[in-house]
């Protein structure tokens, strides 16, 4: 299973499309650090798994580009091809809701739905869930770290949590919390049930019972004294209810009778008031004849009173003219006075600001000067404009002078740092002439790296040749002791018949020549050895200085692309400036404005804005002027009509007091005239009152009679009262003595339920203490088990992932390396096929790293072969960040090698030797512009470094 095609949009950083399509093989992903790389391919998880892939970097509102909206769709498409068929997962996001679905290669919708989606994936496509499907195409730098530089314990368990048998110690951790709360629970029922005795529960529960059965004998009893009680009150207060309907009638009918009486007694008041009130009607009549003559008089004084009303306020408008003839005099001297004022305030310019201004004040006339001011003012705010534009164009005029002057003086300065520029550029480019002295320092870095590769082998053969030949020289005195001891009586060590004649002494001589040709040999191999040894040494020693010239050729590349850049940048800035220039030039005159005639013109505005100012002042002076004259004008003319009033004040008040008493005369006509309209009703109500009184007289008759007819004893009505008091009394006191038992009756269940409750709670106490204690045993079995099944699957899991490992490692090494073995903490020790195991702190540091990451890709290897479908491809996050670059170069080479095991890695990383490596078969170059989003563009390798920077 391999990925096909990546299609990211509006995911995170990626605003913009994205669509990638891997190769098979080894591809660089590359750029600087947050620009978005691990964020290609965690999109692949949440493709897959959506929020459920782990942390709060899934949620759904962690997922949009920060800087869009909401509103936007966020889309995310992975295509795998599985071999038996290529599918695609799609999952978007907008406006807070999420979508997803599964499409096969044809294009067709097998299913969709979020969850269905993911469940989908994890069971059919994938066949494991999201944390093995991470950490199986997921690899990081500490999880190739902790195979080295981790300790024991910390290993395993970072081992278990990849192999996904973590969980089995995390079920234990719950299995043995969830023990001790058991156990906890158990032992505070126990402490509960010791301060408890059965037996005297069960002995207060029969005396409780036996005393409840006596208080139910007394309760009936009662119950039945309580019910002939009742009986009596019932026949009581029914004999009393009848005398009752008897004495409510007497009542009622006592009190209709009582009313008619009070009737008749108010229809006789009422008629003897309504004749005594017409009576006061006669009277009325005659005292409105004798009001009618002076009602009469009325009018005329009425009219009398309006005329000295109008004269008393003719005069008073007389006397006020008087007094607003002096106040409009006197505005009018004001104003005349203030325009004096402000024309004296104008006088003092060096030269007529306007013309006709001077012989504006000579004129000797304060009014006349007023209004030849105001004529020739009106000219002043046109003055004033040109004034104002005549020194906004010397100004600017100075201020383009002055920017003129920067900008030249900013050109000179920029010519400079141009040239220091170029000479930089010269600098470094001499420098990495004499650096790379003219060689491929990569070719013969890769050279004196092979040829230490080949003398290291060279002296492991020579070194091992001598090991041989001196352990077959050894078994040759070993053999010639053997036949020296047996002595000439002896056999032949290798025919095995006896000796013949010289035989003995010349197998003896045989061997001894023997053994010392093959001690010759071992020691010409290990001169050999030694030889090559030194010429290793000396080739890692040049190799050292290679190395140290390519980092240094490698920091002067970086420092020659920076420097033309900036060189680049100078230019284009110095071209820009020079045109701003020479722009300014063209615009301007060869000579800036003085500053005395920008003064005269800056003095020339001040004075014409207080004139124009001043205008307005004056023209509002002659306007105040003008309004007073007018006034003057008519306050005079209304004097002159009032001169000849005349107004008699007493006779006014006498006339006053005298309409004062007609109007109340006038009110008490009125109200006569009232009183007279009513005689009619006052008449008709007398007739009613004389009805009303002879129908309460009948009235009061016919109750008299229904009254003597009642029969109503009122003594017999007292002694029926008094016995039914007595049957209540009797009722109330059975029924108290009744309910006082019926509560202790209430008081004996209630101890009764008490003391079963009890008891029942002791019987569920010990039920639940004994089934926690059974509870705590069972867990503790299942504790064991658990633990003999963690055991079981780190035994099987151990040995299966050294065979892969040991793989790996004979592959990635040609050999040099046979095998692999995992301690209990899963240690390394390595086999070389000559000499026992070693831990892997005893080698190199790039062995260490090829035999680590060899261990890491078995892991995943295994996590995938546990499932229905391997993983093709897998993803190194940063795993040369803490190497130097030798240790680089052998993992990269290992890579190269590993290309033939997955169908696709996929390497992060910013190291630059990593990003030039020629084991890439593509590059994906991740940047980030200054609104914080990434692009990727993809390379092709081959290209030099600058060119792919830009």
């Amino acid at each position: 299973m391999i990925l096909e095609r990546l299609y990211l949009e509006n995911y995170k950083q990626f605003r913009d499309p994205l669509e990638l399509e891997p190769p098979e093989g080894a591809i660089g992903v590359v750029g600087a650090n947050g620009a978005g790389k691990t964020t290609l391919f965690e999109s692949i998880l949440w493709a897959f798994f959506g929020p459920q892939a782990g942390g709060e970097r899934f949620k759904n509102d962690m997922i949009p580009w920060s800087g869009g909206s909401s509103r936007d769709r966020t889309a995310v498409r992975v295509t795998l091809d599985t071999g038996g068929g290529r599918y695609t997962v799609e999952r978007t996001l907008q406006s807070g809701r999420a979508q997803a679905r599964v499409l096969s290669g044809m294009g067709g919708e097998i299913l969709s739905g979020p969850r269905e989606v993911s469940d989908w994936v994890q069971n059919h496509l994938l066949g494991m869930d999201q944390k093995a499907f991470e950490s199986t195409f997921f690899a990081r730098q500490k999880e190739l770290e902790f195979f080295s530089g981790v300790t024991g314990i910390s290993r395993q368990r970072e081992v278990a949590r990849l192999l996904g048998i973590s969980r089995i110690e995390r079920a234990r951790e719950l299995l043995n919390e969830e023990r001790r709360k058991v156990r906890e629970r158990a032992e505070f029922l126990e402490a509960r049930l010791a301060g408890r005795d059965r037996e005297g529960l069960e002995e207060e529960l029969a005396a409780v019972r036996e005393e409840k059965a006596e208080l139910q004998l007394r309760l009936a009893a009662a119950r039945k004294e309580h019910e002939a009680a009742s009986s009596e009150l019932a026949a009581a207060r029914q004999e009393r209810e009848r005398l009752e309907e008897l004495y409510r009638e007497h009542n009622r009918l006592s009190s209709e009778l009582r009313e008619a009486r009070a009737g008749e007694q108010r229809a006789a008041d009422r008629a003897q008031a309504l004749r005594e009130r017409l009576r006061e009607l006669d009277e009325a009549e005659r005292e409105l004849e004798r009001l009618r003559p002076a009602l009469e008089r009325l009018p005329r004084v009425g009219r009398e009173l309006k005329r000295l009303d109008e004269t008393r306020r003719q005069i008073e408008d007389r006397e006020r003219a008087k007094r607003e003839l002096g106040r409009a005099r006197r505005r009018a001297a004001e104003a005349v006075v203030r325009s004096s004022r402000l024309l004296e305030d104008l006088d003092g310019f060096d030269e007529e600001p306007l013309p006709g201004w001077a012989a504006v004040l000579r004129i000797e006339d304060e009014t006349e000067q007023m209004h030849e001011a105001v004529r020739v003012l009106r000219h002043a705010p046109d003055a004033l404009r040109a004034a104002e534009e005549r020194l906004h164009r010397l100004k600017d005029l100075g201020r383009r002078h002055a920017e003129l002057e920067r900008e030249e003086a900013g050109l000179r300065r920029a010519e400079e740092a141009l040239a220091g520029l170029a000479e930089d550029l010269s600098a470094v480019e001499e420098e990495i002439r004499e650096v790379s002295g003219g060689e491929d320092l990569e070719a013969l870095s890769e050279r004196l790296r092979g040829r230490k590769e080949d003398l290291r082998q060279k002296i492991a053969a020579l070194e091992g040749e001598a090991a041989a030949a001196g352990r077959e020289a050894a078994n040759l005195d070993r053999a010639r002791e053997i036949v020296e001891a047996a002595g000439s009586e002896g056999e032949c060590p290798t025919c095995r018949r006896p000796f013949d004649g010289d035989d003995y002494r010349a197998v003896v001589e045989t061997q001894k020549r023997q053994a010392k040709i093959l001690r010759d040999r071992a020691a010409e191999a290990l001169a050999e050895a030694g030889r090559l040894r030194e010429e290793a040494d000396a080739v890692s020693g040049r190799l050292r200085s290679v190395a140290g010239r390519l980092r240094e050729l490698t920091l002067l590349k970086e420092r020659r692309t920076q420097t033309a850049a900036r060189l680049k940048s100078a230019e284009e800035s110095l071209a820009r400036d020079r045109r701003r220039v020479e722009e300014l030039r063209a615009q301007l005159p060869a000579a800036p404005p003085a500053e005395e005639e920008i003064r005269r013109a800056t003095d020339r505005v001040a004075w014409l804005t207080r004139l124009r100012e001043a205008g307005a002042g004056i023209s509002s002076c002659i306007q105040a002027f003008r309004d007073a004259e007018e006034s003057v004008a008519e306050l005079r003319d209304e004097i002159r009509q009032l001169a000849d009033l005349a107004y008699d004040a007493e006779e006014h008040r006498r006339l006053e007091a005298e309409r004062a008493h007609l109007e109340g005369v006038r009110g008490r006509v009125e109200v006569l005239r009232a009183d007279l309209s009513r005689r009619g009703g006052i008449e008709r109500e007398l007739d009613e009152a004389e009805t009303a009184g002879k129908s309460c007289r009948e009235r009061a008759s016919s109750l008299k009679a229904r009254l003597a007819g009642l029969a109503f004893n009122e003594a017999e009505y007292r002694a029926a009262g008094e016995r039914l008091r007595a049957a209540e009394l009797q009722r109330d006191a059975l029924g108290e003595r009744l309910h006082e038992l019926e509560r202790e009756h209430t008081r004996l269940e209630h101890r009764l339920e008490s003391v079963a409750g009890r008891l029942r709670e002791y019987d569920a106490d010990r039920k639940r203490a004994d089934e926690q204690a059974a509870r705590a045993g069972r867990l503790e079995r299942m504790n064991r088990l658990f633990k003999e099944f963690y055991v079981e699957l780190s035994s099987r899991a151990r040995p299966a992932l050294e065979r892969e490992a040991s793989e790996l490692v004979r592959m990635l090494t040609d050999g040099k390396y046979e095998r692999v073995e995992f301690d209990e903490n899963y240690g390394l020790r390595l086999f070389d096929g000559l000499s026992d195991a070693y831990g892997i702190e005893r080698f190199s540091g790039g062995e260490a790293d090829i035999v680590s990451l060899a261990a890491r890709v078995s892991l995943s290897k295994m996590i995938s072969a546990r499932n229905s479908e391997a993983l093709g491809f897998i993803v190194l996050d940063e795993v040369f960040g803490a190497l130097d670059s030798d240790r680089r170069h052998n993992v990269l080479l290992a890579l190269d090698r590993l290309k033939r095991a997955f169908g696709q890695i996929f390497i992060i990383s910013h190291v630059v030797d990593v990003q030039e490596s020629a084991l890439l078969d593509e590059i994906w170059l991740v940047e980030e512009d200054g609104e914080n989003k990434s692009r990727t563009r993809v390379l092709k390798p081959g290209k030099s470094d600058l060119e792919r920077i830009l």
